[in-house]
């Protein structure tokens, strides 16, 4: 059911039920632009009660001229209790550890997404390694059941804390099983369950933009902002693993991380059109900057680093785009902390993480970061797009660490 208000109901015009992979697809139509709409999914038993299961609330597509905001959060490493044999192979004590770790890193995304979501803004973006499991290796291959527990356990939670916070945008990660370095029968069945019960834009979403086939790089427009997804990891064949590889593929650099020509053609062309069709604000979001250049070799290697690798390896192509084009910000996550930093027009902005229990401060060589628990708040209006580092840990009061003012291009 959806309703623009308590006192009226629209119905689904389609209901698509996949039997083989359990799911159901909802599509709505005749809905008005830039308003808000109120959904309740309801369960139907066998002897005929309803039962309430998921309700929320989403905004359609605002018009140039509208103000709105969204969400900007990283590297949720929300980790599935759902992995029964995880730790089988390290022993009772590894067990108790994680179920402890994993209990403390949901409880503290719980309490950050109490905040997010209260703020009812337009949409959320999440940029990679919302999922984690350490458990079963580093940056690990998934079979399709692995990575089906670990999409619909990230999917759930997201459901019951996200759920007044609009749609909710995806960048892959490192986590998500899909980088060019893991096996392609892996990759190939991470996707499938990614694109279940991780939905993206598709290729006709946004039509003046398209997107890849398999969701993992696209393009949208909100109102006065266009916005770039990008995937740093999907298309690059060396593994950037802490210097572990997968067999039969060679370690990764700072200078071999790639886009892959097909999504470096879309990017440009995809920037180019936002730059011809005058968006205000462009912003590019992906997970980390395609290059590295930490305090150390290793984590340079892993694609640490943010601003200070704007112009390492292929990152200074993008880089060098983005200021063409007009790009004001680029959000990247990775490190797990705040900091931000300007490279000739543009401003690399990494928004923290409202969980993972890692904070990179001095192996990212970032001089000037918070360590809080938070996310990014994005303010967009006709005269100014403002970014708000927000701090809402369970160990400290709400308060704002840092703000950030970008003027239209």
């Amino acid at each position: 059911r959806l309703d623009q208000s308590s006192s009226s109901t629209t119905k689904a015009s389609d209901i698509i039920l996949d039997q083989e992979r359990a799911y159901v697809e909802v599509v709505f139509g005749q809905l008005e632009p830039g308003t808000s709409y109120y959904w309740k999914l309801t369960v139907q038993s066998h002897d005929k009660k309803e039962e309430a299961y998921y309700s929320g609330r989403f905004v359609t597509q605002r018009a140039s001229g509208d103000s709105f905001s969204f969400i900007v959060f990283a590297d949720t490493h929300l980790v599935s209790d759902q992995f029964s044999s995880m730790e089988k192979n390290q022993g009772p004590e590894a067990t108790a550890v994680w179920k402890e770790l994993r209990t403390k890193i949901e409880a503290e995304y719980r309490t950050v997404a109490t905040t997010m979501n209260a703020q009812q803004t337009d949409f959320s973006v999440c940029l990679g390694d919302s999922f984690d499991a350490h458990g079963l290796g580093f940056v690990p291959p998934y079979n399709y059941s692995q990575a089906v527990q670990a999409h619909a356990y990230a999917r759930n939670v997201f459901a019951e804390t996200l759920n007044a916070t609009g749609a909710l945008f995806h960048v892959l990660g490192n986590w998500e099983g899909e980088s060019g370095c893991h096996p392609e029968p892996n990759r190939a069945e991470a996707i499938a369950a990614r694109m279940m019960l991780q939905v993206n834009p598709a290729p006709f979403t946004y039509p003046q933009f398209g997107a890849s086939q398999l969701q993992d790089y696209y393009a949208f427009a909100w109102g006065d902002m266009f916005g770039l997804v990008l995937n740093v990891l999907g298309y690059d064949q060396t593994c950037h693993m802490m210097g572990q590889t997968m067999p039969g593929k060679k370690p990764g650099t700072a200078t071999t991380f790639t886009l892959g020509q097909t999504q470096k053609q879309y990017a440009e062309r995809a920037l180019r059109r936002a730059k011809q069709l005058r968006y205000k604000y462009k912003v590019v979001f992906i997970h980390h900057t395609v290059g590295g250049q930490a305090s150390d070799l290793t984590n340079t290697d892993y694609g640490r680093g943010g601003y200070n690798a704007a112009k390492v390896g292929e990152q200074r192509w993008l880089h060098e785009l983005m200021v063409d084009t007009g790009v004001q910000v680029m959000f990247f996550g990775h490190d797990h902390v705040f900091t931000g930093g300007a490279v000739d027009s543009v401003h690399y902005l990494l928004p923290g993480t409202p969980s993972a229990p890692w904070r990179f401060a001095e192996e990212t060589g970032y001089k000037d970061r918070h360590t809080d628990s938070g996310y990014a708040q994005v303010t967009v209006t006709p005269s100014s797009m403002k970014v708000d580092f927000i701090a809402a840990s369970s160990a400290t009061p709400v308060q704002l660490l840092q703000s950030y003012t970008y003027q239209p291009a």
